[in-house]
């Protein structure tokens, strides 16, 4: 089966051969990383206040709608199968807050990408912007929506 997606344009140009600048598709898909990682903290974190184990998270999560890259390097890291991510929390929190401007310059506010930027700030200030994005990894001390 083929699956199609909408088609959208990153710019308002209406020719073909348009294509957006390489740096803002790099902030893009930071972004997007950042977005599906921050989701997956909150997915982990209120699981496990639920009781439910982590290797049955990784497996249903990983295996439905959840799965991502962000959440495979996540449980890998809290289960201690893959080494601490290179990716530092201020290169993160850089891109949330440029895709975010950018999307205010078009009329686009990105309410989600502005939240996983607060998330991404709040570890910042408190692990420093050169930590990685693993640092401090603790599902029991994440904000969750879920009492």
């Amino acid at each position: 089966k083929r699956w199609r997606m909408a088609a959208t344009r990153f710019v308002g140009a209406d020719s073909a051969d348009a294509r957006p600048p390489a740096a803002l598709l790099a902030t893009l898909d930071q972004s997007l990383w950042a977005v599906c990682r921050a989701i997956s903290e909150e997915c982990v974190a209120a699981g496990l206040r639920y009781g439910l184990s982590l290797d049955t998270m990784a497996v249903v999560l990983g295996r439905a709608s959840g799965w991502s890259a962000a959440l495979q390097g996540l449980t890998a890291a809290m289960q201690g199968r893959s080494p601490r991510s290179t990716t530092a929390l201020g290169t993160v929190a850089a891109s949330l807050q440029q895709i975010s401007e950018h999307g205010i310059q078009c009329h686009a506010p990105l309410l989600i990408a502005n939240l996983a930027g607060s998330q991404f700030h709040r570890a910042v200030h408190e692990h420093g912007a050169d930590a990685s994005v693993d640092a401090g990894i603790n599902p029991a001390a994440m904000p969750c929506a879920v009492p």
